[in-house]
């Protein structure tokens, strides 16, 4: 059996388990897409506009992090930290108890690429992911609502050359399902810890 480790914000550990033939898998309804066209879409996005920065992070959070994207959208700029020299985000998924996950290193990347392109460092408790200001193509105060984000993912989509109906719920499926890839057999917890940051869409 393998494990996907997650830390609650007191500092304890919870394990999903899932073996490596995927029977445990959830089974998703939404579109997904192949690992190459994951890579494809990141890649495609231009890194040097904040707007290019907020959409591959959010993107990446929901790939790499697995994370539902109304629990993206709610995180604020202090919800991305370091911790024992690397970095974490915390999420609040359904129910509204947060827990905590280290970083896979091209999240780590895009995440730190946006904190510092953007200029959000010094709003700690400011929404992470913001609308863009009307003709100033800056980051606003005002948080992202979750109709923009669909509809950022449908244009990065076509942009991409992708023709899948993609939704936001399409990117944690699609790290989810190839996440198994990665799974380590050790029970020792750094290497629980190492295992996710090792899923095959880097």
């Amino acid at each position: 059996m393998g494990s996907l480790t997650l830390v609650d914000e007191d500092g304890r550990t919870r394990s999903i388990q899932a073996d490596k033939r995927e029977a445990t898998l959830p089974r998703f309804s939404v579109p997904l897409l192949l690992r190459s066209q994951a890579r494809a879409l990141l890649d495609a996005i231009d890194p040097t506009t904040p707007g290019g920065l907020r959409d591959r992070a959010l993107i990446g959070l929901m790939v790499y992090g697995f994370a539902r994207v109304g629990a993206a959208l709610a995180m604020r700029v202090e919800d991305v930290y370091v911790q024992n020299r690397r970095l974490w985000v915390r999420l609040r998924e359904k129910g509204g108890k947060p827990h905590a996950l280290p970083c896979h290193h091209t999240l780590e990347d895009y995440l730190v690429a946006y904190l510092d392109g953007a200029g959000l460092r010094g709003d700690p408790k400011g929404p992470l992911f913001r609308t863009l200001g009307r003709g100033t193509g800056r980051m606003s105060e005002r948080p992202l609502p979750q109709a923009s984000a669909h509809a950022m993912v449908r244009r990065r989509a076509a942009a991409a050359g992708i023709a899948t109906p993609l939704g936001c719920h399409s990117f944690r499926a699609t790290g989810i399902t190839a996440y198994p890839l990665a799974w380590t057999r050790s029970s020792a917890s750094a290497s629980r810890e190492r295992s996710l940051c090792q899923t095959p869409l880097a």
